[in-house]
């Protein structure tokens, strides 16, 4: 079924500007967008993941609508629905994309959807407690817009509604919107790209190392983080068999057992059977090479390694 997108996923709407999901990227908090994915976004040099497909996001946009009226009544409060972009007066870079809106006040309304596995990611009701990319997000429309606080309403796996009231924290939002400053004037003006916040950033920005195998010098700083890598690969080695002897006596006293419970009910550990189904290349390739040559990929990948001590 097709799924008509929100206005606001037009790429040419969310280029030049920083949005509320760019704004957990900046302060560290988005699981799914890493700095470096704004910085290349926002200068147009990548185009955006095209999420017309994307199951979830189909299910987010379909469930909107439905969402908002359960919000309504629950709460008594009259929302419209807004599907509306708006840009700071202050800062007109800052940009908000918004979901609803209170009826008569300066209050807005985000929804969102998500599965019953992440139920536990969100605390308890008309507190602050949601994930905290959220909570940059509307702190960021708050900012953008001006208005006095925030409603985020959630749908946990599709039967369960949580209502959050998100006040403003004029700290919070401050400290929020300078990072975003700095990262325009550091970064966005000056075509500088940030610096990676973790490996698996790192391994978005540098994917390719050179052809001819480039070597550096090695920097006293470089061979201090060096030695930590070896030293804590060697606590790894040891935490990882100290894991294994430790699960193994735990295995020892369970035997055929599926279920380890605590005296207050609570499930501790599990040990169950399952099945796990997957294609044998080998018999593939004896039965089908043609099939397997027509289907083969080569995947291009670079990987990083500490070299351990001489002895």
């Amino acid at each position: 079924m097709a799924v008509k997108m929100k206005p606001e996923s037009d790429p040419e709407i969310r280029k030049g500007k920083i949005g509320g999901s760019f704004a957990g990227a900046i302060n560290g908090t988005n699981p799914w967008m890493f700095p470096f994915d704004v910085y290349e976004l926002v200068l147009g040099l990548k185009p955006p993941k095209d999420l017309s497909d994307n199951e979830a996001v189909k299910a987010g946009i379909m469930f909107e609508d439905g969402v908002g009226k359960l919000f309504m009544d629950k709460t008594g409060i009259k929302i419209r629905m807004a599907s509306k972009t708006i840009n700071s007066k202050k800062w007109p870079i800052a940009q908000a994309h918004i979901d609803a809106k209170v009826v008569g006040e300066k209050v807005g309304v985000e929804i969102k959807t998500t599965a019953s596995w992440n139920a536990s990611n969100w605390g308890e009701e008309m507190s602050r407690d949601i994930p905290p990319n959220y909570l940059d997000q509307i702190n960021h429309y708050l900012y953008v817009t001006g208005w006095d606080y925030w409603w985020c309403v959630v749908l946990i796996g599709g039967n369960k509604l949580q209502v959050y009231k998100i006040e403003r924290d004029e700290k919070q939002i401050s400290e929020l919107i300078q990072k975003e400053k700095d990262f325009w004037n550091n970064h966005i003006l000056k075509k500088i790209p940030p610096e990676p916040m973790s490996a698996e950033e790192a391994m978005l920005q540098f994917p390719e190392s050179s052809e001819e195998l480039e070597e550096i010098k090695a920097t006293p700083l470089l061979m201090n983080l060096i030695a930590t890598g070896q030293d804590l690969r060697k606590k790894e080695s040891e935490i990882k068999a100290q894991k294994s002897e430790n699960n193994k006596d735990i295995m020892n006293h369970m035997k055929s057992a599926a279920v380890i419970v605590a005296e207050d009910g609570r499930r501790v550990a599990t040990w169950i059977s399952g099945t796990k189904s997957g294609l044998d290349q080998k018999a593939l390739k004896l039965a089908h090479p043609d099939l397997v040559e027509k289907f083969h990929r080569v995947s291009e990948f670079r990987t990083f390694k500490i070299i351990e001590r001489r002895a």
